[in-house]
């Protein structure tokens, strides 16, 4: 199942969203489920290691601040609200104050964008 393959070796959880609604340009839209997690570990590793277990998932590196991966549509805009809430994707970026609260000494946070497996 993709979905177990998303968990990265000895990472954290510093924060949990469940689904919920919202209205953008007056449509309401259901968005999916979130965690995030923290790790001591570089992005580059963990990067790769997301290479390596979700190769079936499309991956871009964005301005050199981010990777995303996600699955389903060849193209994927997570500055737009409505695919970055409703198609599930993974982000590897540098942690910031807040996640190093939870764990001290962490460089890299995974946000997992998922549907629930029933």
């Amino acid at each position: 199942d993709v979905y177990k393959r998303q968990a990265y070796p000895g990472a954290v959880i510093v924060a949990l969203k469940g689904k919920s609604w919202m209205e953008t340009n007056g449509k309401k839209v259901e968005t999916l489920p979130a965690i995030t997690l923290a790790t001591k570990d570089e992005m580059a590793k963990v990067t790769a290691f997301y290479k390596e277990n979700l190769s079936d998932w499309k991956h871009k590196n964005q301005m050199n601040m981010f990777d995303i991966f996600w699955t389903g549509k060849d193209e994927f805009n997570n500055m737009d609200i409505n695919e970055a809430a409703t198609i599930p994707n993974l982000i590897v970026m540098e942690a910031f104050s807040a996640q190093t609260d939870f764990l001290p000494g962490a460089k890299t946070t995974i946000t997992i964008v998922y549907k629930p497996v029933n």
